[in-house]
């Protein structure tokens, strides 16, 4: 280790402020900040847990552990790539098992009533089942606005409720030209059929697939993920040098690269430009990076010299490291 990188490493050693714990072990490193406001919007949304889930599983697979692993192992790739398909396909299928009814232990009683959503979901149809006690079930549609006049919907609101009924089960073909509308009846009535006993007790794990999946993705939902997560990096972009003590001097830089022009190292790694690179993720938190490049600095100053606000880029990277190395300690939190 040079003596530049040793001043920088004793330099971020030496402060020593008091703060929280469990708030500092999410903030060194950006990647797992995003992936926890990913998990609490899931929680919070759930139309939108499924997608996410997607997106958090793709990061996984594409530029996070699982790529890296498959660059090292050609066995691991293949194992990914036929573990995606085969995993959707199990999740299908316990997902729909578990959607069925057993008609032979429904309990007798009226007015069990259960929604599904048709063609509006901002205004879902209405399921009534009565279970007589020889075990026969009796099902209409006691609410809805779907039909208006199309006879294929209405079509399917008169009949299809019987159809079930009599073949006792919800696996029955949707009505041609209703299929939404049959959607919505077969939801509606495994929703009432359920209050009557009918699905039985599931197995945890497909209760955690059931809730995972609960809510329908729209349009809508995909907007307001967009304003959510625009909000969630602009914060991260804006207060992280706030909230983490003695970095907030990261967020003067211009990226104007006065200083990688006077460095005497100036490009590493495949043309990243140093030492504005430090700077910048210290301001963005990936203090794993800060210490990663902190290696290559030979500790002259330049930087400081040329900068137009001058920014130190070696005081900068100590405090980066430093505050790293303390987030363990619940050290270096403003406050």
């Amino acid at each position: 280790m040079t003596t530049a990188n040793q001043a920088i490493i004793s330099q971020g050693s030496s402060s020593d402020q008091r703060g929280s714990a469990l708030i500092a072990k999410l903030l060194p490193n950006r990647n797992w900040r995003i992936a926890v406001a990913t998990v609490v919007v899931a929680i919070l949304l759930p139309a939108s847990r499924l997608f996410l889930l997607l997106i958090l599983g793709t990061c996984f697979l594409v530029i996070g552990p699982a790529a890296r692993w498959a660059k090292k192992n050609r066995l691991v790739l293949v194992l990914l790539l036929f573990s995606v398909p085969i995993t959707a396909m199990t999740v299908g299928y316990l997902l729909e098992e578990a959607q069925q009814i057993d008609f032979t232990v429904l309990q007798s009683g009226t007015g069990y009533v259960g929604y599904g959503v048709g063609k509006y979901p901002n205004d879902p149809l209405e399921v009534t089942a009565a279970v007589a006690e020889d075990g026969s079930v009796s099902l209409a549609v006691t609410y809805q606005n779907e039909s208006k006049g199309r006879p294929d919907v209405t079509e399917a609101i008169e009949t299809l409720p019987g159809i079930i009924a009599t073949a006792r089960t919800l696996r029955v073909d949707a009505i041609s030209g209703a299929t939404f509308t049959s959607a919505g009846i077969r939801e509606a009535t495994h929703e009432a059929l359920t209050l009557a006993g009918g699905a039985g007790e599931q197995p945890f794990y497909i209760e955690a697939l059931q809730w995972l999946t609960k809510g329908e993705f729209s349009r809508e939902m995909l907007f307001q993920l967009g304003i959510i997560f625009g909000v969630i990096f602009l914060m991260d972009f804006m207060l992280i040098g706030v909230v983490v003590r003695n970095t907030g001097e990261s967020l003067n830089c211009y990226n104007c690269q006065a200083c990688v022009g006077v460095c005497p190292v100036g490009r590493v790694e495949d043309d990243v430009p140093l030492p504005m690179t430090m700077v910048l993720e210290t301001r963005l938190g990936n203090y794993r990076r800060v210490e990663e490049l902190a290696k290559y600095c030979v500790g002259c100053a330049k930087c400081a010299a040329r900068c137009p606000n001058g920014i130190s880029a070696v005081s900068v990277a100590g405090r980066a490291v430093s505050a790293r190395r303390s987030f363990f300690r619940g050290k270096h939190i403003a406050g």
